[in-house]
C-alpha cells in the first residue's frame, strides 16, 4: 500500500518543479530574438567592440568611448565572448540570465531559511511570474546584474546584523556593494546604503551603525568600484564625466523631460505583483504592523519602499529602475502567502500552491513560442540588415545621419560615421563609393531614387524604414544596369527576399 506523502515531501516536490520553471524561464530561447530595444543594444555593441579591439578599459559605441555606464556587465559577456568566439545574442543576454537565476537561487535560501520551506517557494514563484523581472533577466540590460549584486548585498548585511554572524559578512556586504557600482553606478547605494541607514536609526541597532560606520568596509568598496573611474579620469580628463553628470543624474531627477505621474511606480508594481499583490488588502493593518516590528521583515520592507519613494521624486521615470527592490517585496508577500495557505482550506490551500506554477508555465510558454512571434514583424527586420551587409566589402566606408537606430549599427556589423545632415549631403556628392544608411529622408535634400540599394521597412513599428543609398558617379542600382547585351545584370537583394 502506497503511502501519503508527508508535507514536506509535497514541498519538496514543488520546489523541484519551481526550480525547473526557473531555469526553463530565464534561460529558453534566450537568443532566439533579434535586440528587443536600444538600452539592449547599448550593452551588446559594447561588448563586441570590447571582444573585436581586445581594449578592456574604455568601452566603445560605435568607435566613440562610451563611459555613461560602468563596464562590469561588458566585462562579463566579453569574457564569455573570447571564451566561445563570437557575440551574438545569447552572448550578450547570458550574464543577465545568470545574474536572475542566481537572484531566485538567493531569495530562496534566504526565505527559507528564515521562515519555512513553503515560504521559500513562493518567494521565487512570485518572481518568475514577475513581468519586469522575468523579462529583465532575459534581455541584455543592466538593471539584471544590478539586482544580483544589490540584493546579495543586503542579505550579507542582514546575516551580519540578525543573524550575529561574523564581520566577513559585513565586509562581503560592501565587496558586492563595489560590484553593483560597477554595473551602474553609485545609484547602487539606494537600495543597500538607505536602507541599512533607515534600519539601524529606527531601531537604534548597535551593529548596524557599526557597520555603516566601518573605515575597512568603505575602502573595500572603493577599492572595488574606484580603480576604473581613476583610470578613465587619468586617460580622458575630468571633463569626460561633466556630460554624463547632467545628463545621467542631473536631468533623470530634475531635468527637462517630460515626466511620468507620480503615482507611476505604484501603478507598475500592481502590474508586475498582480495577483498576489492582492494580500495587502488580508488584514491590511495586522499586515503592515507585523512587518515593522519584526526585525527582518521591517529591513525588508525598508529596502523595497524607500527606493520607491526616492525614484518617485525624480523626473525621469522607468519601472526597470525599481527591480533592484523586488526580491524584497516578493519575500515579504511570499511570507504572507504561506501564513494564508496554513490558515486556508484543502481546496483553497490547492489554488495557493497551483497558481504560481501555472503562472510560471504561462511565462514559459510565452518566452518559448508568444515573444518571438508578437515581436517578429517590429524587428524580423534586423537580421535582415546583417544579411544584406555580409556581401558588402569589409573596406567599404559607411555614413548615416546623427543619432542613427544604435540597433541597425548593432547588425550593420561595422563603424557607422554618424555627420549632421549638410556633412552628410557633402559626403555623399563626393565622388568616392560608400554605403548610406537614413531612417528620414533628409528634408533639405533627396539623393536620387536610382541610388537606393535597399528599403527596410517596417523598421522597429509600423511606417518607419531604413534606407540603404550609396554614391559616387555610376550609382544606378544593379538591377536597373543594363549590360551590352540587354540583359540585366545580378542585382541586390530586397528586404522581402532577405525574408523569404
Amino acid at each position: 500500500m502506497t503511502r501519503n506523502k508527508s508535507p514536506g515531501d509535497v514541498a519538496s516536490s514543488y520546489a523541484r518543479l519551481v526550480l525547473a520553471l526557473s531555469v526553463g524561464v530565464v534561460f529558453l530561447n534566450l537568443g532566439g530574438l533579434p535586440l528587443a530595444s536600444l538600452n539592449e543594444a547599448r550593452r551588446a555593441l559594447p561588448i563586441r567592440e570590447m571582444f573585436l579591439s581586445g581594449d578592456w578599459l574604455i568601452p566603445t559605441l560605435n568607435g566613440e568611448w562610451y563611459i555613461v555606464k560602468p563596464p562590469l556587465y561588458y566585462w562579463i559577456a566579453a569574457a564569455l565572448a573570447t571564451a566561445i568566439g563570437t557575440v551574438n545574442e545569447w552572448v550578450v543576454r547570458f550574464p543577465a540570465a545568470v545574474a536572475g537565476l542566481l537572484t531566485l537561487a538567493l531569495c530562496y535560501r534566504a526565505v527559507i531559511r528564515y521562515a519555512s520551506p513553503w515560504a521559500a517557494i513562493f518567494a521565487v514563484q512570485i518572481l518568475i511570474a514577475n513581468s519586469g523581472f522575468a523579462v529583465h533577466a532575459r534581455r541584455a540590460e543592466l538593471e539584471g546584474l544590478l539586482t544580483l549584486f544589490c540584493f546579495a548585498s543586503l542579505l550579507c548585511a542582514w546575516r551580519y546584523l540578525e543573524e550575529g554572524a561574523a564581520r566577513t559578512w559585513g565586509y562581503a556586504s560592501y565587496a558586492l556593494l563595489g560590484c553593483a557600482v560597477m554595473t551602474k553606478g553609485p545609484v547602487s547605494l539606494l537600495f543597500v546604503t538607505l536602507p541599512l541607514l533607515v534600519y539601524a536609526l529606527v531601531h537604534q541597532d548597535a551593529r548596524g551603525k557599526k557597520l555603516l560606520r566601518d573605515p575597512l568596509g568603505w575602502l573595500i568598496l572603493l577599492l572595488v568600484a574606484l580603480p576604473w573611474y581613476g583610470l578613465i579620469t587619468e586617460r580622458i580628463g575630468f571633463d569626460a564625466w561633466q556630460p554624463i553628470l547632467k545628463r545621467d543624474i542631473v536631468q533623470k531627477i530634475s531635468g527637462h523631460v517630460e515626466s511620468e505621474p507620480f503615482y507611476s511606480y505604484l501603478q507598475w508594481i500592481a502590474g508586475a505583483f498582480f495577483p498576489v499583490l492582492l494580500l495587502l488588502f488580508w488584514k491590511p493593518r495586522e499586515t503592515i504592523t507585523g512587518w515593522w516590528k519584526n526585525r527582518t521583515e521591517c529591513l525588508w520592507l525598508l529596502s523595497f519602499v524607500l527606493p520607491v519613494i526616492v525614484f518617485t521624486l525624480f523626473k525621469e521615470k522607468h519601472a526597470k529602475y525599481l527591480l533592484p527592490a523586488y526580491p524584497c517585496l516578493a519575500m515579504l508577500l511570499a511570507t504572507r502567502l504561506a501564513a494564508y495557505r496554513e490558515l486556508a482550506g484543502p481546496r483553497v490551500r490547492r489554488v495557493v500552491e497551483w497558481a504560481g506554477p501555472v503562472l510560471g508555465l504561462c511565462f514559459l510558454g510565452y518566452f518559448a513560442w508568444g515573444e518571438e512571434r508578437y515581436f517578429a514583424q517590429r524587428y524580423q527586420v534586423l537580421p535582415e540588415i546583417q544579411r544584406f551587409m555580409a556581401p558588402q566589402p569589409a573596406q567599404l566606408p559607411l555614413f548615416s545621419e546623427t543619432n542613427f537606430d544604435v540597433r541597425a549599427i548593432y547588425y550593420i556589423g561595422r563603424t557607422v560615421k554618424e555627420l549632421p545632415d549638410s556633412d552628410l549631403k557633402a559626403r555623399y556628392q563626393a565622388s568616392a563609393q560608400g554605403l548610406f544608411f537614413f531612417e528620414e529622408l533628409p528634408k533639405e535634400w533627396q539623393p536620387s531614387r536610382n541610388c537606393l540599394l535597399s528599403d527596410f521597412d517596417p523598421f522597429i513599428r509600423k511606417g518607419q524604414h531604413v534606407f540603404v543609398y550609396r554614391n559616387g558617379s555610376d550609382c544606378t542600382p544593379v538591377s536597373m544596369a543594363p549590360t551590352s547585351g540587354g540583359s540585366s545584370l545580378p542585382r541586390n537583394p530586397s528586404a522581402a527576399e532577405l525574408r523569404s
